[in-house]
């Protein structure tokens, strides 16, 4: 029986935790070996929650003090849970408005910054009780306040539905919007500021937590953002990736590009994973059918029309259409037909991270959805280090080696690779070398533990969505033919979807138009040449 692989793996202080499908696993790092095979148990070192009917866990986060763990899945609650000796405790859910692209702690641990799919990025309280207030502005007297009542119970809610936020149903704090799919984000070290990134090319830095604020735009993407990075060498910079044929490395306070980083011919020999056909997913309605499985009602001719445009915007198309229509939208999405021989080969940078050995040196470390491989920028070049199976994530151990998660489920004709759910590379003279297991941690042990594998059927590995983001990302005003090459909007697309795309482009242009004309004329005009030069 094939397994779950690590979707998500995750350092703090002496735990790991380890995403596995619909499973938390807890490791503490003084005893990994023993474990129960109920859904939750708390034996020795190990501690595994699952058993929930909310699907897999698609986010989670982890305080810098790993003892407090957050998690987001399919029902779009926000848990929180306390990681402590007996195992893990669930303290809070609550609802929020959308599925979320991203979660992640303040330093202080009291916050929980939250950016979803409609580009708001909101802050919630990190240890916020079950019931809570919301603001009902029905009441239309003269007074200034507003009438603050309890929000009622889960059993209560069906009752009054009417009282409830339809748009912020979490009760967190908006901290910023784009009108654009938010794709990453991340703060700067005094968490002054926030950088955020989206898939209409945009990478920001506002204020925070008044993000209403924008300090600086980074402009000069021709493609989705999907990975943004602060290097801890280098705090003043800022790396971003996505889709472009190369990292950005941007001096973020001034919006400035300082170089390049040409990356794509060393990762399009390691793409083995390709975008499939689409089909309806929990991603396209973003989980919001009834909680019982019942469908949703057909729309109209008209509904579907005034949604459409819409949809477009997220990550994948929703709309209830013929499916010759739904084939030709699928293509110039960059999605490939099943029936086609050709594999397209999408790039989507999944993740940027940054470490310095005891020698003194400094490294960036990256990884692409459905790449077999990890990559490591060395400053005059950019070393591949090979696995054999598709990297799902990788996070940075506090003794310098890179632990990598991998897809063991996915195979190839003729591969032969190793079964292991995670493995260790560390950097020596400029290159990865993996770590023996022998070598390893006891932590690397235990998680590839006959112990810690968790058994999937097939169905229920594709519906983790591993390389969804090969669809995603790309937007179906790409080249067909090649989504790593930008190219002008052609034919693949409808008159209509075309004078469409040329209306938003001109209303985008004259936003960051009149953005630059209202920039303070001696703090910030030296950088309107530098964008210019720099701008799409």
């Amino acid at each position: 029986m094939s397994v779950y692989p690590y979707s998500q793996l995750l350092f703090a202080a002496s735990t790991a935790v380890a995403i596995t499908g619909p499973v938390i696993q807890v490791f503490n790092a003084s005893l990994v070996a023993s474990t129960s095979e109920s859904s939750k148990s708390s034996q020795g070192g190990e501690d595994i929650v699952g058993g929930s009917d909310a699907g897999p866990i698609r986010m989670a986060a982890i305080n810098d003090g790993a003892t407090h763990l957050a998690t987001a899945a399919d029902d779009k609650n926000l848990r929180v849970w306390k990681i402590g000796a007996s195992g893990l405790e669930l303290l809070s859910a609550r609802e929020l408005p959308k599925r979320p692209t991203a979660l992640k702690f303040t330093r202080d641990g009291q916050t929980i910054l939250a950016s979803d799919k409609f580009g708001d990025v909101f802050r919630l309280v990190a240890f916020a009780s079950y019931r809570r207030y919301i603001i009902d502005f029905r009441d239309f007297s003269y007074t200034l306040e507003p009438v603050l009542i309890p929000e009622p119970l889960p059993e209560e809610r069906q009752k009054s539905r009417a009282m409830l936020s339809h748009d912020n149903p979490s009760g967190g704090t908006l901290v910023l919007g784009h009108a654009s799919f938010l794709t990453s984000f991340t703060l700067t070290a005094d968490e002054r500021f926030i950088v955020t990134a989206d898939r209409d090319e945009h990478v920001r830095v506002s204020w925070y937590p008044e993000g209403h604020v924008v300090e600086r735009y980074c402009l000069g993407h021709t493609k989705f953002v999907s990975a943004v990075h602060i290097p801890i060498f280098a705090s003043s910079e800022l790396v971003s990736g996505g889709g472009d044929s190369s990292l950005r490395v941007w001096d973020w306070m001034s919006g400035k590009l300082l170089r390049e980083i040409p990356i794509l011919d060393t990762i399009e020999p390691f793409i083995r994973v390709f975008p499939g056909k689409k089909s309806k997913s929990p991603e396209d309605d973003d989980g919001e059918g009834n909680a019982d499985g019942k469908k949703k009602k057909k729309k109209g001719r008209k509904a579907k029309v005034k949604d459409r445009a819409a949809a477009r915007e997220n990550a994948i198309l929703v709309d209830e259409q013929p499916e010759d229509d739904l084939e030709e939208e699928e293509k110039a999405d960059g999605a490939l037909d099943e029936s086609s021989n050709e594999k397209v080969k999408v790039l989507v940078v999944q993740r940027i991270e940054s470490l310095r050995t005891p020698e003194g040196g400094n490294y960036l470390v990256f990884s692409a959805v459905g790449a077999t491989a990890l990559f490591l920028h060395t400053g005059d070049s950019v070393q591949p280090f090979d696995f054999g199976l598709p990297v799902t994530d990788f996070n940075l151990a506090s003794d310098g080696s890179i632990w990598v998660c991998l897809d063991v489920s996915w195979s190839e004709a003729g591969s032969t690779t190793s079964d292991a759910l995670v493995r260790a590379v560390r950097v020596v003279d400029g290159r990865l070398v993996e770590v023996a297991m022998t070598d390893s941690h006891p932590l690397l042990v235990g998680l590839n533990s006959e112990i810690s594998r968790i058994g999937a059927t097939p169905a229920e590995i594709a519906s983790l969505e591993l390389y969804l983001p090969l669809i995603a990302m790309p937007k179906n005003t790409e080249d067909s033919s090649d989504p790593m090459d930008r190219t002008q909007f052609e034919s693949s697309a409808s008159k209509k979807e075309q004078a469409r795309l040329k209306t938003k482009q001109a209303v985008e242009r004259a936003a960051q138009n009149q953005g630059e004309e209202k920039e303070e004329p001696e703090t910030k005009r030296a950088r309107s040449q530098q964008d210019e030069d720099v701008a799409m």
